[in-house]
């Protein structure tokens, strides 16, 4: 009989370690900020500024829906930050008022969108 599990499971350990190992390495070369993250640029940590631009504008312009924020940080820096304001009480309206699949009408808390004192935007 094939010592199928054993080997299946020695796989597993051996990619664990592995995987360990990486992380230690990588964790050990960064050095993780206690109040902020030192800040770069996206040419500094080798990244494409021209690329982080126009996926800036596509955000901006709603290609990819309501996104609130974009944070890249690369090698322990931060290189490139971005926020986008939307209009949640006119964009959902209606919806926000009246009980319906858009939101839970429970009580209020951090999981109910339309509670503006959890969600202000």
């Amino acid at each position: 009989m094939r010592p199928f599990c054993s080997v299946h499971v020695g796989a597993k350990v051996a990619l664990a370690a592995a995987a360990l190992l990486l992380a230690q390495s990588v964790t050990a070369q960064i050095q993780w900020p206690r109040t902020a993250w030192p800040a770069s640029t996206p040419q500094a940590v080798g990244l494409d500024a021209q690329a982080l631009a126009e996926l800036d504008s596509d955000i901006a312009a709603g290609k990819y829906g309501y996104v609130d924020s974009m944070l890249v940080i690369r090698g322990g820096q931060l290189v490139y930050e971005r926020s986008y304001r939307h209009d949640y009480d006119r964009i959902y309206g209606d919806d926000g008022a009246a009980p319906g699949p858009a939101h839970f009408r429970g009580p209020p808390g951090p999981y109910n969108y339309f509670d503006p004192w959890w969600h202000p935007f």
